[in-house]
């Protein structure tokens, strides 16, 4: 990009740089069979898409606190949260062609998972920033998105968020910023389109086009 068409992107992580459901639903269905949901389904967890791993004892009625559930699913996840993950076909090239424009991860894994897995994977060297939700509130709220917004000193309306959730959309909008859904992931165009998304993507070459107008 010779004349930057944005002074930030903020990127999502699972299911929008990386093709990381399965390690996920893995691990939330062998912790909820181990800590008291023996029939629970990878079928029945994926169909409830990205949603935080709060949702995921609620929905499944989990037996045991809140706590016990997410440090039981993080074990899991030192395990066997990269047995499969890796960057969707084309994603490295892309980061590496929105140069000059800082690029930040904004997820709502823990900043440390953040950290572990692009580095493990070898894209963290394209961020300005890496950002996880360390404590709530979670996206749609756009409290994550202002912490980095605030780190960069930009102007929102110059700022792309881009992410596979509508939750992801929905954040981006109440942060002012400009908004990118795609849909290789959970969400289809017509939810992104609904949850107020700008632009919508079906690959990563067009989510590239689209970045670098």
């Amino acid at each position: 990009m010779n004349d930057p068409a944005a002074d930030l992107v903020i990127f999502d992580l699972d299911g929008t740089l990386l093709d990381s459901h399965r390690d996920i639903y893995r691990c939330v269905v062998m912790a909820l069979h181990d800590l008291g949901v023996p029939d629970a389904t990878y079928k029945q967890v994926a169909a409830h898409g990205g949603i935080p791993l709060h949702m995921f004892h609620e929905a499944f009625g989990l037996p045991v606190p809140y706590e016990r559930f997410l440090t039981h699913y993080r074990a899991l996840q030192d395990v066997h949260g990269l047995d499969t993950t890796r960057p969707y076909d084309g994603v490295p090239e892309l980061l590496a062609s929105l140069a000059p424009v800082p690029l930040a991860v904004a997820s709502t894994k823990p900043t440390v998972r953040v950290v572990q897995h692009t580095t493990a994977l070898g894209i963290d060297r394209f961020f300005a920033h890496l950002q996880g939700t360390d404590q709530p509130p979670y996206k749609p709220d756009p409290a994550i998105l202002y912490l980095v917004l605030e780190r960069f000193d930009v102007d929102p309306a110059r700022c792309w968020m881009v992410g596979d959730q509508v939750t992801d959309i929905q954040a981006g909008s109440a942060a002012g910023m400009r908004t990118l859904g795609v849909t290789w992931s959970d969400a289809g165009e017509g939810e992104l389109r609904e949850a107020g998304a700008d632009q919508v993507a079906h690959n990563v070459g067009q989510m590239g086009d689209l970045l670098g107008r």
